[in-house]
């Protein structure tokens, strides 16, 4: 198992740094005499946990004073919904940019909640690319939703200057990989289990002034989250003390800096690998498209595909089979994946290349 090197597309490979440190909290919870397992939310440890994450995201992410920060539950799916409730009233006209399969759910959710409409429609060429600023037009929404990073199709927006001043974003995937612009973004939110610990948590971050008052039942108002410092109600203990020590871990490893370098390098070797080998691979996303976090690909020949995965699970490369609606192969690159896992990947993947085909 030691020399298994995780590429799942998540929840993500947790540093064993990081997992020490939560298995001694399951045996005792910091001075409490009792397992993470067992403490109380309403302890002096966990609202000290809870204090530490939310200052060590502030740090990390640069998240201006103006800005709540609240970690709550159901993951970002539960956002397509808490959001429009919280951040628009029904006069409110919501526009969506969806270039795949996450982004297409939060209109699907939206539409029913919102008068929403789709501003580009990655769907007309199969999820393939994200759109220029010039190509689109979102002045005419209260509020304009993207995900930046799809999992599925391997499609990333890495520069959304130019997309307006009133945006909401879905970074589950790509959150701490990247440095924010927070100019012209209303609301960020994220899923913890890619790149800042395990499934359970969900950051959310909203500038306090965009919030309305929709006279929301107790657990959709965000106000009663924020008041309480994300102890509204009994939150993901276990997953926030690793929230905790996976902020520490990137802020200690360099930051959004170290890491935003760190995210390019990694995929731009795995790209390069693909498209010296142009006559066999093929990646389906635009160049300018392509996914730092999720590199998609496939053989062009289907016997290829299966030799290739069943050889790189028996090598101990875990987790790079395409997602079922896509197939082919998808090599996940999280803050957790280090430079050595990728080129040990690379060079069995060459080699495979070089000698198999």
């Amino acid at each position: 198992m030691n020399d298994l090197v995780h590429l799942g597309a998540g929840p993500s490979f947790i540093p064993d740094e990081v997992k020490k440190q939560v298995i001694k909290e399951v045996g005792e919870y910091e001075d409490s005499r009792l397992s993470v397992l067992e403490v109380s939310h309403r302890s002096k440890q966990f609202e000290k946990t809870i204090y530490n994450s939310e200052k060590g995201l502030r740090d990390l992410l640069k998240i201006p004073k103006d800005f709540f920060v609240v970690f709550i539950q159901g993951g970002a799916t539960l956002q397509n919904t808490l959001i429009p409730l919280n951040f628009s009233n029904s006069r409110d006209k919501l526009g969506h940019i969806v270039t795949g399969a996450w982004s297409s759910k939060t209109y699907n959710d939206s539409s029913k909640l919102r008068d929403s409409n789709i501003i580009f429609d990655g769907k007309q060429n199969n999820y393939t690319s994200t759109p220029l600023a010039s190509e689109i037009s979102t002045s005419n929404n209260d509020l304009v939703f993207f995900t930046s990073n799809e999992t599925i199709h391997g499609v990333q927006i890495r520069d959304y200057t130019g997309y307006g001043d009133n945006l909401i974003i879905d970074m589950s995937s790509d959150i701490a990989s990247r440095t924010i612009n927070w100019k012209n973004i209303v609301c960020l939110y994220a899923g913890a289990q890619k790149n800042l610990g395990t499934a359970g948590v969900t950051l959310l971050v909203g500038r306090s002034s965009e919030l309305v008052d929709n006279n929301l039942t107790s657990y959709l108002d965000l106000s009663n989250h924020i008041e309480k410092s994300s102890l509204y109600n009994t939150p993901p203990i276990l997953s926030i003390v690793v929230l905790e020590k996976m902020i520490q871990w990137l802020i200690n490893k360099g930051g959004l800096e170290y890491f935003s370098q760190q995210s390019e390098r990694k995929a731009i070797m795995i790209y390069d690998l693909i498209d010296s080998h142009g006559d066999k691979l093929s990646i389906p996303v635009n160049h300018n498209a392509r996914s730092y976090s999720n590199a998609v690909f496939d053989f062009k020949e289907k016997n290829h595909l299966d030799l290739f995965l069943k050889e790189a699970e028996e090598a101990g490369f875990h987790g790079i089979r395409g997602h079922r609606d896509v197939g082919g192969v998808r090599v996940s690159l999280y803050n957790s994946i280090e430079i050595k896992a990728v080129e040990k990947f690379s060079s069995f993947f060459d080699n495979f290349m070089k000698k198999k085909l």
